[in-house]
């Protein structure tokens, strides 16, 4: 699996952000939902992230596949999006 997160910063405030998952469905996926959900004051972002990363799953729609069941790749994306938040702003 996937994750991209592209983030425009200033200061502590997050301009606009763009996440996008792939090998989780039939094609990668973005989610505006998502998107909104990670722009904003950092503080208030880290505190939606598991929404984020539920919106994302959801506009992905995991298959279970030999890669691993559909439950397992949505617990994956919100692990992905942490990180790549994390790593992203440091």
């Amino acid at each position: 699996m996937g994750l991209a997160l592209v983030l425009n910063v200033d200061g502590e405030n997050i301009k606009q952000a763009n996440a996008v998952v792939g090998s989780v469905s039939a094609v990668p996926t973005q989610s505006e939902k998502t998107n909104r959900l990670l722009e904003g004051p950092r503080a208030q972002v880290e505190a939606q992230l598991a929404e984020a990363a539920e919106a994302l799953a959801e506009a992905a729609d995991p298959v279970d596949d030999l890669e691993g069941g559909a439950d397992y790749k949505r617990h994956l994306i919100g692990v992905f999006l942490k990180r790549a938040f994390v790593k992203a702003l440091s």
